[in-house]
């Protein structure tokens, strides 16, 4: 885990729904209150999936009523394993020791608001409109925000229960979704042999699939947890998901404008590192790797002009009069012509209005290797692929 895990709060997870409201002047706040009302209901009739920590809620019987999602109770306490009870006149139903009242009947089936089920669990409901999806999160009693406001790059915000610390768990939270799982385990304990049966996690949780695994050894550990140790994550979204959380990230592209990677650029305690995956390279190959000054415009790489450089520098690494900010080690492709790899990178900012600063610029792959001496571009050849950074 890289950040801080000092001040944390002393207040137990507590999640709580939203409640929308609007105020308008006398005359004519009935007709504002309607009109948020209609509103509301037209960003939930948007919503054609709910989940619970990444776990579809699924029902036929699922539906919208007077701005409300309203889902299946069953389908909703089977992902909790839980049981729950319908009042005798149909009108309301108990779950988890919470009633919930003003049941909706669809299909044969009870169902309930989501904000309630919700409250129901200590879970909390985003919406997310690009998706179409409300989400609940949900995660175990006294967990909490450690920092709460900071989201760490490629990784989220970091939710943990202070008496579980520092082994963990520490759950990822982005924007409200479950994005990881954590451990971190002293390095003097893989040495002793130690073990940790049944250790917590998402026990009696609704828990999506685990797609990626990382394991980081931290060899002077890291403010929280100042011994050496490892960093064990188990992330429920792909590579590509997780490093656009809180980075400077661009798809890549080929001549032909199809997608053939990503970059994304983040700080990784006090060095800037790049991630980069790309595929269709020349299999066993090197290419020249580069930021550039400008934008590429109409998928046209001549337009990212040249490699961006605001110290006025020489080009290439091994050049005494270099380098460039924009100078980058060359990608080295396996035999299946895809680059993965982790880049740290000096004389940049990622922070918009300084001088060094890569919002606005590009990269360019090249298609041969840079000699990393020959100005201005190292003899790398043609401009093959490339990205814009945001601006």
């Amino acid at each position: 885990m890289k950040k801080l895990l000092t001040g944390v709060l002393a207040s137990s997870l507590l999640f709580t729904c939203g409640v929308v409201s609007a105020h308008g002047g006398h005359a004519h706040s009935g007709t504002v209150v309607q009109a948020a009302a209609v509103k509301q209901a037209e960003k939930v009739a948007l919503h054609t999936k709910a989940l619970v920590n990444g776990l579809e809620i699924k029902s036929r019987a699922n539906h919208v009523e007077n701005g409300k999602y309203y889902v299946s109770v069953e389908a909703f306490a089977d992902l909790f394993n839980k049981s729950y009870s319908v009042s005798a006149d149909k009108k309301s139903v108990s779950f988890n020791g919470k009633t919930i009242s003003n049941v909706k009947w669809s299909h044969g089936e009870a169902t309930a608001w989501i904000q309630d089920l919700s409250s129901a669990v200590n879970g909390r409901v985003t919406w997310d409109d690009k998706r179409k999806e409300a989400y609940v999160l949900v995660l175990p009693e006294g967990t909490i925000n450690l920092e709460p406001g900071a989201v760490v790059p490629a990784m989220g915000e970091h939710w943990a229960n202070p008496a579980e610390m520092p082994l963990g768990p520490i759950y990822g939270v982005h924007e409200g979704r479950l994005v990881f799982l954590e451990y971190m385990i002293a390095q003097d304990d893989f040495v002793k042999g130690k073990s940790y049966p049944d250790i917590p996690g998402m026990k009696g949780l609704p828990s999506p699939a685990v797609v990626h695994t990382d394991i980081e050894f931290q060899p002077v550990g890291h403010p929280g947890f100042e011994i050496p140790h490892y960093d064990i994550h188990m992330y429920f979204i792909t590579d590509e998901e997780q490093h656009q959380i809180g980075t400077v990230y661009t798809e890549l592209a080929n001549a032909k404008g199809e997608k053939i990677g990503y970059a994304a650029f983040y700080n990784h305690g006090p060095q800037v590192v790049a991630k980069v995956v790309a595929s269709g390279l020349t299999p066993n190959g090197q290419h020249g790797f580069h930021i550039h000054s400008a934008q590429i415009e109409n998928n046209d790489f001549a337009k990212a002009g040249g490699h961006f450089n605001p110290e006025g520098k020489k080009h290439g690494h091994d050049n005494p009069e270099g380098a460039h900010a924009g100078d980058l080690p060359n990608l080295v492709a396996d035999s299946n012509g895809n680059v993965s790899v982790l880049i740290p990178v000096n004389g940049i900012s990622l922070e918009k209005g300084q001088p060094n600063s890569i919002y606005g610029k590009s990269l360019i792959i090249h298609a041969g290797p840079d000699d990393y001496k020959t100005d201005p571009a190292g003899d790398s050849g043609a401009r093959i692929a490339g990205g814009n950074l945001p601006q």
